[in-house]
């Protein structure tokens, strides 16, 4: 089995490439990402986005803007398109946190897993972004995305 890595070094980091994942053009040279195989006729994405750390005072405006300081109902932080619908529990992991969020896009409420995490030279916007249907059917693959996800020192 050949299995691709990314490695980023202006952002420190290397993530595994699942042979299921499809590598997807994001028009951007901070992100990456892909879509999920098909389930139930809906196709899941992934999104990596690295940040510069300069753009933000800290980790916690940072964790402001992408997760904690959003509001329900209202358009989220980092954009007008979307609207903040929600999320589970704030949860703390190696180097920065993850949390289950809800947004509506047009008429529909996509479920998500956030991770923020911070390397040494940058702050990182990890996104699974799916259909209510799909999410649990998923999640695991997020996981196995994430378990192959390393900070450089």
């Amino acid at each position: 089995i050949v299995e691709l890595k990314y490695v980023d070094s202006t952002f420190s980091y290397q993530a595994n490439i699942p042979s299921w994942l499809t590598i997807m053009e994001t028009g951007s040279q901070k992100a990456w990402g892909g879509t999920f195989p098909k389930v139930d006729g809906v196709e899941n994405a992934l999104l990596i986005k690295g940040f510069e750390k300069s753009e933000f005072k800290d980790f916690n405006e940072f964790k402001d803007i992408y997760l904690t300081g959003n509001i329900f109902g209202q358009s989220v932080k980092w954009g007008t398109e979307q609207t903040w619908y929600g999320q589970n529990d704030l949860v703390k992991i190696d180097n920065g946190v993850k949390q289950k969020v809800f947004i509506m896009y047009g008429n529909l409420i996509y479920h998500n897993q956030f991770v923020l995490l911070e390397s040494k030279t940058a702050y990182l916007w990890i996104q699974f972004t799916a259909s209510p249907k799909t999410y649990d059917k998923n999640i695991n693959k997020f996981d196995e995305i994430m378990d192959g996800l390393e900070l450089l020192k």
